[in-house]
């Protein structure tokens, strides 16, 4: 059998053995958001393991191969991880089915379209796609957790998803009370991390940074990925 069909492919192998549900309560105590710290770590894991498997397993070679290896920012992510030696042996396979693949776009009737649909993108990337769908797996269980009133508290007093994915998270709200509880802790994490900014800026400009409490040490790095997500993660659009 082919080694990129979905029962045989080490990378769907990989994902079924190494994905286990998320402690959500745990996860609640990240300063980032819990969302992107789990799928950042996953993905982490992932390609420490498919940098390895390329370099020592034809399989593996193979199978990334026949998916077109990933998109432009998933395939530096794992340029990021490899050698020098284990890109040229894990990507030489690629660039021969794409070597083949533009040799025929010479007789193709519209060598432009061709190309076009050669190139690799997040719609296609099957890395992408895996982490959509733990993306929208993670939401849906991190909403049923919210919707016991009991961990509220928890929740209360953690730092919470960014924006993306608090978004996410009101839309899977099945009543206006879990979204209004949502929104309005929200609002109120941002406004103390604003406080938390104003303390940092003036205690660094008073040359008194050594005053500077747990949460205002931080709170320029919580702001960004609370607004923007993990810079480390890199998500498909949508959602």
């Amino acid at each position: 059998a082919d080694a990129s069909t979905a029962g045989d492919s080490p990378f769907s192998e990989w994902w079924r053995r190494s994905a286990p549900p998320p402690d959500l309560a745990h996860d609640l105590q990240f300063r980032a958001c819990p969302v992107c710290q789990h799928l950042a770590g996953m993905t982490a894991d992932f390609f420490a393991h498919w940098q390895y498997a390329l370099y020592v397993d034809d399989r593996a070679r193979r199978d990334h191969a026949a998916h077109r290896g990933f998109c432009p920012q998933h395939a530096w992510q794992l340029e990021a991880l490899s050698s020098p030696v284990g890109v040229a042996v894990g990507q030489a396979r690629l660039l021969e089915n794409y070597a083949r693949a533009l040799a025929a776009a010479a007789n193709a009737p519209s060598p432009g379209q061709f190309l076009r649909g050669l190139v690799q993108d997040q719609a296609h990337c099957r890395l992408c796609q895996q982490i959509r769908g733990m993306e929208a797996a993670y939401i849906a269980r991190l909403a049923a957790y919210l919707g016991e009133t009991e961990n509220r508290d928890n929740y209360a007093r953690a730092q919470g998803p960014c924006l993306r994915h608090l978004a996410m998270l009101v839309s899977q709200g099945k009543d206006g009370a879990l979204a209004e509880f949502l929104l309005r802790a929200a609002a109120k994490r941002m406004e103390a991390m604003a406080g938390d900014l104003h303390a940092f800026g003036l205690k660094s400009e008073g040359l008194c940074r050594y005053l500077l409490n747990g949460d205002e040490q931080d709170a320029p790095w919580r702001a960004v990925t609370h607004l923007a997500g993990l810079r480390n993660l890199c998500l498909p659009p949508g959602g």
